[in-house]
């Protein structure tokens, strides 16, 4: 099921084109009750900020912090264009090459089609 990322302010919702889960509940260590929801995904920008009439290289956005902590309803959301995902994955970034491997919660033709060929 794709994740709603529009609730946070993310104007591309219908451009994802793959999300997961990261952070401790990816690795297998979320405690339960104590640890928020960190989503990681990607997504195709429209023209305009493709072609850089205006610039876009991801989308962050968390609830942590706002009542002085990091817990359990916090969530955590960072999205990068597939050109900026792209760029980190080609240099070797160890965050952006997890993106080929982590158990995906949403994905789509256009990244099966990327994750294919992690070359």
């Amino acid at each position: 099921m794709k994740p709603d990322f529009a609730q946070y302010g993310f104007c591309h919702q219908e451009n994802l084109i793959m999300a997961y889960i990261g952070g401790s509940q990816a690795r297998g260590a979320k405690l339960g009750e104590t640890d928020d929801t960190d989503w990681y995904g990607l997504y195709v920008p429209p023209p305009n900020k493709v072609l850089g009439l205006e610039r876009e290289e991801h989308f962050v956005f968390t609830t942590g912090g706002k009542l002085g902590g990091n817990g359990p309803s916090d969530v955590d959301v960072c999205l990068y264009t597939l050109m900026k995902w792209a760029g980190l994955a080609a240099k070797g970034n160890p965050s952006a090459l997890h993106f080929l491997f982590a158990p995906l919660e949403f994905t789509t033709d256009t990244w099966e089609r990327v994750a294919a060929r992690p070359e």
